[in-house]
């Protein structure tokens, strides 16, 4: 199979399991996040043995396909916005010298899509946001403790997908 077909027929693995990933976290009563966190992971694959064109790719088609046809769509915002990619500027980060310079960058980048969806939400949704409506700062921080989790174990997910899986898949 030659380079070029390859990597289409690997990114559109990666684009139908992730679509059946978001399809799953719309339907699962908990867990949302964490197939979420699985689901980032097929970009990681197509990341490791395609390249990086190859996973925007497979990202815009799981996330256009997600928006589509899931049944419920906060699952799949929330791939769009932010899981879905990020491994993509991860691998580009961490390429930094700095530790300071990396963790700065991707928790501005967090941060940053955090708001724009929390106002996005806020302007769509007026009711009462029950204790958290006077204390955004509350959840901003705990979500920026699980960026920080979903950070390490995504760096976890990817030193083992390149040491064990990827030389075998090429």
């Amino acid at each position: 199979m030659k380079s070029s077909s390859r990597s289409v027929a690997y990114s559109a693995l990666a684009a139908a399991l992730g679509t059946v990933l978001m399809y799953l976290a719309s339907a699962a009563p908990t867990g949302k996040l964490v197939i979420l966190c699985v689901a980032s992971l097929c970009t990681v694959f197509v990341l490791s043995v395609c390249g990086w064109k190859w996973a925007l790719a497979s990202y815009a088609v799981t996330a256009a396909l997600s928006l589509i046809l899931s049944p419920s769509k906060a699952s799949a915002i929330l791939f769009s916005a932010f899981f879905g990619y990020y491994p993509i500027v991860k691998i580009f980060v961490e390429r930094l010298h700095t530790p300071a310079a990396r963790w700065g960058i991707k928790l501005g980048i967090f941060n940053a899509v955090m708001a724009v969806l929390f106002f996005a939400i806020r302007s769509f949704f007026q009711g009462n946001w029950g204790v958290l409506s006077g204390k955004p700062w509350v959840m901003l921080l705990l979500a920026n403790g699980l960026f920080v989790l979903y950070d390490l174990a995504l760096q976890q997910g990817i030193l083992y997908f390149i040491r064990n899986i990827a030389r075998r898949i090429r």
